[in-house]
């Protein structure tokens, strides 16, 4: 029995369920503690422009970058 699977672009509603594969993620790596992240900030990052950058920096100030915006 075939799965429809659609492959979309995120939209701001998907923030929870992204937040949760991060968690789920973390879970399996045993890495539950190290996760901070709130649904507030998943959409601050899909929706500033140095969003990427600023979760790349050890110390949270934004850096130079030339990694593309994954949403």
């Amino acid at each position: 029995m075939p799965h429809d699977i659609t492959i979309r672009p995120a939209i701001l509603e998907d923030a929870g369920i992204i937040l949760t594969f991060i968690r789920d993620l973390a879970a399996y790596e045993k890495l539950s503690d190290q996760v901070q992240a709130t649904e507030a900030e998943v959409v601050w990052l899909a929706t500033t422009r140095d969003g990427f950058d600023h979760i790349r920096s050890k110390k949270g100030q934004p850096q130079q970058s030339n990694a593309r915006r994954i949403f």
